[in-house]
């Protein structure tokens, strides 16, 4: 049922970025807001439910909740996933601070070096190169 009801409030979203009636366009982000936080309350671990609220919350320029969300997010699913270096740099960008380029490269530097630690571990890789 959340996957359902998670992917009706994506296309919610997606409609109101194209609907030109303002007051269309509200009512479809609080319908796929909505559901989007009943499916948090249905699977609080599905990690892709608050990609999927975040850039609804980010879209209406929410963004302390956005990032907010994002953290319960991380916390709640128990993991930190590639998406989160996106939101996080989207959110710096938006609100104008830092350099959230330079942080995107050196997140995404650390991200490759754990990846080929773990090929190391496994076997599959004798040297980082």
């Amino acid at each position: 049922m959340p996957v359902r009801l998670q992917w009706r409030s994506r296309q919610s979203r997606l409609k109101a970025q194209l609907c030109t009636d303002e007051e269309e366009r509200r009512s479809l982000l609080k319908e796929s807001e909505a559901g989007l936080r009943r499916c948090l309350v249905l699977d609080p671990a599905d990690p892709r439910t608050y990609v999927v609220l975040g850039k609804l919350l980010m879209i209406q320029k929410r963004f302390d909740e956005a990032r907010a969300l994002y953290a319960e997010g991380v916390s709640n699913t128990g993991t930190r996933r590639p998406g989160r270096l996106f939101f996080d740099v989207l959110l710096q960008e938006q609100q104008g601070i830092g350099q959230p380029h330079a942080v995107l490269n050196t997140q995404a530097s650390e991200l490759v070096n754990t990846q080929i630690r773990r090929l190391m571990v496994l076997g599959l890789v004798t040297q980082a190169t």
